[in-house]
């Protein structure tokens, strides 16, 4: 009995020592320990996760925000910000805050808002670079009026005066709409096309090429015989073949 209360109060030190120790190096390595905010998020993110748990968080960090300003503090590596100077200072191209490292959902090809490089980054964004400046913008603007506007018809015909009168509108389901779209990613009109078996072939083979042509590229190193490579190749399109035959037989 004597040796279980000793065991006991042994972990129980060497628990509370282990937190205290992580909470310390939580704190003395955030680099916004100096910023405004709870005093409990200075060394653990177990605040936040308590709010988001109460399902209140949208009006805390409103209170927070009218309390300490623009910049606040929701944990040691975490901050919520509502000021719109500092978009230029965050999403600068000088590695000053760096991109969080998450497990990438596909490692053998990356693209300009998913690197974490920066020279990466500056080399992807110079073609497109004049896009983002304002005369584009303002060109734009007509097209983006007439995408609104069809889409605000839509919708009035819909769940105005249609059928759906009064019912809840899944936007989702307009978002994702190709002849909504088209007027302003395309900048013209088209009439309404309906999706036929042959374009989802079409597009199930042109998305498995794509994929292969990563992989192949990825594993290329690790092939010695060439030949051997063209053989995986000619196996590949074979399947993808057979795969559109017997498609088009449903």
């Amino acid at each position: 009995m004597a040796c279980a209360s000793l065991l006991f109060t042994f972990g129980s030190v060497a628990i509370a020592i282990i937190l205290t120790s992580q909470y310390a190096l939580a704190y003395l390595r955030s680099p916004f320990k100096k910023l405004p905010g709870p005093a409990l998020a200075q060394f653990s993110d177990l605040w936040r996760v308590w709010n988001h748990y109460s399902q209140r968080h949208i009006e805390t960090q409103k209170q927070l925000h009218a309390k300490y300003d623009g910049v606040v503090r929701l944990g040691p590596t975490t901050v919520s910000v509502t000021d719109p100077n500092l978009i230029k200072t965050i999403y600068s191209t000088r590695g000053t805050f760096m991109k969080k490292r998450r497990p990438p959902r596909w490692p053998y090809h990356t693209n300009i808002f998913g690197t974490r490089s920066n020279e990466f980054h500056s080399q992807q964004i110079k073609p497109i670079r004049a896009l983002y400046k304002q005369q584009f913008a303002t060109e734009l603007e007509p097209l983006m009026k007439d995408t609104l506007c069809m889409l605000c018809n839509r919708l009035e015909q819909d769940f105005i005066r249609g059928a759906n009168a009064g019912q809840t509108c899944d936007m989702g389901q307009y978002k994702d709409k190709k002849n909504f779209m088209n007027g302003f990613l395309q900048a013209k009109r088209e009439p309404p096309k309906e999706v036929t078996e042959n374009d989802v072939i079409g597009w199930l083979i042109v998305s498995i090429t794509k994929v292969a042509a990563t992989l192949f590229g990825k594993y290329k190193i690790e092939l010695e015989d060439p030949s051997r490579e063209w053989e995986l190749h000619k196996q590949w399109f074979m399947w993808l073949r057979d795969i559109k035959v017997k498609m088009s037989l449903y």
